[in-house]
């Protein structure tokens, strides 16, 4: 079999799918960002994203949301495999997602014409089945809206009760002279 490479022809550019942030619980307020490391795993051919480093590209993404992964592109035909991970953050309360994806991207000749096709496949180790989307669930623990309520709750009485206490006293102390008087003036 006889392989050719095209001298000059256009590079693939190659869409990777997005990554997902769920939150469980109480989330952190401000909100926390949270890394996503994508990592060409085996072949120092495998290309990455412009603002790589040795240890791969960073996404950020702050709070729960979805990011896109950049664009990759290829020259030629092969296997280039990847893993997608979360770097775990700095929040004591937070149970980061630990999941580790793998992506492999297929490129192969266009049997329909000149250039390259792909093919991305997601897979995690030990789970059955390929994975549709990138989600990492990261759990925090749930806090009630106000847990210490000294006061108790709020009934929407604002009123000064001491003041009617000290009211109806004077009145009924005005009442019982009254009563007094006016008898003493009845027996004589």
């Amino acid at each position: 079999m006889c392989c050719f490479m095209l001298i000059g022809a256009a590079p693939l550019h190659v869409e990777l799918p997005s990554v997902e942030i769920k939150l469980e619980g109480t989330a952190p307020s401000p909100a926390e960002k949270y890394k996503i490391l994508l990592k060409a795993e085996g072949s120092l051919t495998s290309p990455m994203p412009s603002g790589s480093t040795d240890e791969g590209y960073v996404l950020s993404i702050k709070g729960s949301g979805t990011e896109k992964l950049p664009v990759l592109s290829f020259e030629s035909p092969g296997v280039h495999t990847y893993t997608i991970s979360q770097i775990k953050g700095s929040n004591s309360q937070c149970s980061y997602d630990e999941t580790v994806y793998t992506m492999k991207v297929y490129v192969t000749n266009n049997e329909n014409g000149p250039g390259l096709v792909s093919e991305i496949v997601l897979t995690v180790p030990g789970m059955d089945g390929k994975p549709e989307h990138i989600i990492f669930v990261n759990k925090y623990p749930t806090v009630p809206d106000d847990p210490d309520d000294p006061d108790g709750p709020q009934t929407g009485d604002s009123s000064h009760l001491w003041l009617y206490i000290c009211l109806g006293a004077v009145s009924l102390t005005a009442l019982v002279t009254l009563f007094l008087t006016k008898r003493r003036k009845s027996e004589q």
